[in-house]
């Protein structure tokens, strides 16, 4: 009997060891491409009253009141 607990717990050995080895470091990347000219991107981020065109906040909230 005690032979049929030998493979199960030595999977479960295997991958704690696997797990073990591993650097525990998550890395997200996200990226957006933008295709407009740098100038008016810029001029869109700076004027704080086209905020309202562009935030993605805003986008997903349309309801959002603005004070």
């Amino acid at each position: 009997m005690f032979y049929l607990l030998r493979a199960p717990v030595g999977v479960a050995a295997a991958v704690f060891g696997y797990l073990a080895l591993q650097s525990g470091e998550i890395r997200v990347r996200r990226s957006l491409l933008i295709e407009r000219d740098r100038a008016q991107i810029f001029n869109n981020v700076r004027n704080l009253r086209a905020w309202r065109d562009w935030s993605p906040w805003l986008l997903h909230e349309p309801d959002a009141l603005l004070d």
